[in-house]
This record gives C-alpha cells, sequence and structure tokens, in this order.
C-alpha cells in the first residue's frame, strides 16, 4: 500500500467576483484539495501546488446571515461556481510554514499497483462526503 497525504485549502478569491450575496459583507474563499508535498511544474507559477475545486465558502461578518433567506438563492447558486476547469495552481504550499488556512491531513492509501489518480478520487470522493474537512471553522 502507498499512502498519500492530502488536505483542503481556503484560497481568498472575493476579488474575482462580480456580484456577493445581497444581505451582509463577507469573504468568498475556493476551497481546494491539495496533496502535501507535491510539487508541480506545468504551471507559469513554479514550483506550484494542484489544487482541485471542491466548493466556496461563503464568511460573513456576521455568521447569521450566511442562513437568512435573503442570501439562500446566492448561495445555492454559487457554492459549487469554480468559474474555471476545477483545477488550479498555486505557489507551492509548504504546510509546515503557510498562513494560508487549511483542514488536518486527510491520509489515502491506495495498492501499489494503482496510482496518484487513484489517490486524488479517493480523496476527492471522501472530502464530499465528509464535510467537516471544507467547512473552515475547522481549518488552522
Amino acid at each position: 500500500m502507498t499512502e498519500y497525504t492530502f488536505r483542503v485549502v481556503g484560497i481568498l478569491e472575493s476579488n474575482m467576483w462580480s456580484e456577493f450575496p445581497p444581505l451582509g459583507k463577507c469573504a468568498i474563499y475556493g476551497t481546494y484539495l491539495v496533496r502535501e508535498g507535491e510539487a508541480t511544474f506545468c504551471a507559469s507559477i513554479m514550483p506550484s501546488s494542484r489544487g482541485e475545486f471542491i466548493e466556496n465558502a461563503f464568511i460573513f461578518d456576521n455568521p447569521e446571515n450566511y442562513n437568512a433567506p435573503e442570501n439562500e438563492d446566492f448561495i445555492g447558486e454559487n457554492l459549487y461556481a469554480d468559474g474555471d476547469s476545477g483545477c488550479q495552481y498555486f505557489n507551492f504550499i509548504d504546510f509546515g510554514s503557510t498562513k494560508i488556512p487549511h483542514s488536518k491531513a486527510i491520509k489515502v492509501e491506495v495498492d501499489d499497483d494503482e496510482g496518484e489518480d487513484e489517490a486524488w478520487e479517493k480523496a476527492l470522493e471522501y472530502v464530499r462526503g465528509n464535510h467537516q474537512y471544507v467547512d473552515m471553522k475547522y481549518f488552522a
């Protein structure tokens, strides 16, 4: 068995949004699954970390505004709006020193005859089924 370690990161993306929820000021984060320690060299930023989009997080100044009826349609329509291909590349993220909000480590094991692609698939499936890894109130 081969073990891979992933984390979910929250990337502040408010400046990329042209519309905001109608009630209350909020910051909008894209949450992405990142493999810890993986450095890719296929982006204009090298080394870089690959991030697979999960969903958006709307962090309101007043947390009660998240569930306000006025914001329900906006959040429902934009929760999974990635505005791109779903995969992003960021400056390499060193989880030992980063200030980027992130989840605790997510360990995924795959058989030796399986590879990275299977590990990514398992990690994405696990994170989407265990929402606490995406909920930024639990991030470090």
